[in-house]
């Protein structure tokens, strides 16, 4: 059975990660975004009460998986709250497997 819920937050299931607006707490991100083009999403969840920044879901909602990465590109857009912050906020990761894989990256304050 395929795991369409977040384990940290059961809200978080695939039907709502595609459809929900994007708002003050939750932000999606084509997995063909720049690590750069991350930064103010993950500073603004940062510097609020923190957030959910969806990468492999296109702003539009589509899944577009991180399974055509290379090792390189996926591992620079995990480490982005890392390298892309002045400051590194607390975060973790979370990937879900579905028809494609994608990624959950929540940022904590």
């Amino acid at each position: 059975m395929i795991a369409n819920r977040s384990k940290f937050n059961s809200l978080l299931s695939l039907e709502y990660m595609v459809s929900e607006r994007e708002n003050i707490t939750f932000d999606r991100k084509s997995s063909l975004s720049k690590p750069a083009s991350l930064a103010d999403d993950i500073s603004a969840f940062a510097n609020a009460e923190g957030g959910t920044l969806v990468v492999g879901i296109s702003n539009n909602g589509e899944l577009e998986g991180i399974n055509h990465l290379n090792n390189e590109k996926l591992n620079d857009l995990i480490e982005a709250p890392r390298t892309v912050c002045k400051r590194m906020p607390q975060y973790d990761i979370e990937y879900f497997p579905s028809l494609t894989n994608w990624v959950r990256m929540t940022v904590c304050f």
